[in-house]
């Protein structure tokens, strides 16, 4: 699915222990975030230059999460 710069692919989900795993894809690569938990604030960098990412799953359900990426804006003060 995609989601502002990057696409996501949910790879695994853990109802019981409230936890998941998925795929972020950026320019044909994938960086797979593995064994995270509800609410955890994920951080990772998709280039070398560019500013993090920060993603957070507020709800697990059977077979998708739910929750937010945060993409910081361009603006430099």
């Amino acid at each position: 699915m995609p989601v502002g710069p990057v696409t996501l692919q949910l790879k695994s989900v853990d109802l019981r222990a409230q936890r998941y795993s998925v795929c972020v894809y950026f320019e044909d690569r994938c960086i797979e975030l593995k064994d995270r938990v509800l609410n955890e604030v994920v951080v990772f960098v998709v280039s070398k230059n560019g500013s993090p990412l920060e993603l957070v799953a507020t709800k697990i359900v059977r077979d998708q999460i739910v929750g937010y990426l945060e993409v910081p804006s361009d603006k430099q003060p």
